[in-house]
């Protein structure tokens, strides 16, 4: 395992020797999908669910498809599986025995009948954008150095353009290109990577329903994610 500590002061990442039972066993990732007739603009007016995830606890399955083939795509980074949050400042060895989460380098793999039109990778409030050296959507990063983060906490989200008429779009999330070694792995909030890290499930735009069961982060009561998107159509 390696120590990293994300400094975007220096937009660098460094590499040193970590401190070995820290973090997250086995934190899932997972990507949720959503798409609009128009433009959604910048934070605070966003739709708030893009960054932060509704329900405490969580209620109902992740919205990892989105039926309606509209213009607008913006796919959020859910980070679930996470274990014994840090309370104390993270990256120090007050957080050595505590999960939760700062981070995430990853990329993104589309499989499609017509590509979508990928615009930008933005993060979400309490996190900072890193640098991409290979460029985005193949390698993507945002962090938090001031707190430690839960599962409901997104930590940002990639904008789509349908200008296409694409009907069938599988995104899938995959090893950034700016990562030497594996991945993709959570930073969590000791500074080190999660090698435990396992992608849980993707999204699909448009096509037949992707089966969301099974990619519930924690436990889980049945909702209906629907009600909640048609308030921002």
């Amino acid at each position: 395992m390696k120590k990293l500590l994300v400094l975007f002061c220096a937009a660098c990442i460094c590499l040193l020797p970590a401190i070995a039972l820290a973090g997250n066993p086995n934190p899932k990732l997972y990507l949720e999908i959503w798409s609009f007739s128009a433009k959604q603009t910048l934070l605070p007016t966003t739709p708030a669910y893009i960054c932060t995830h509704p329900g405490r606890p969580l209620s109902g399955t992740l919205a990892c498809w989105e039926p309606d083939v509209l213009s607008h795509i913006y796919v959020a980074v859910h980070i679930g599986g996470l274990v014994n949050i840090c309370p104390n400042q993270p990256g120090t060895s007050q957080c050595d025995a505590f999960g939760g989460f700062l981070g995430l380098p990853f990329g993104i793999n589309e499989v499609s009948d017509i590509a979508l039109t990928f615009m930008n990778w933005n993060a979400c409030n309490g996190f900072g954008k890193g640098p991409s050296l290979a460029g985005e959507p193949l390698a993507c990063l945002a962090s938090s150095s001031e707190l430690c983060h839960d599962w409901m906490d997104h930590i940002g989200y990639l904008y789509y353009r349908n200008i296409d008429d694409t009907q069938v779009a599988d995104l899938t999330i995959v090893k950034s290109l700016d990562t030497p070694e594996g991945g993709p792995w959570v930073i969590n909030c000791s500074s080190t990577y999660d090698e435990g890290t396992t992608v849980g499930g993707g999204a699909r735009y448009g096509g037949t329903e992707l089966t969301c069961a099974g990619n519930e982060p924690t436990s889980v009561e049945n909702t209906t994610w629907g009600k909640i998107k048609g308030l921002y159509r």
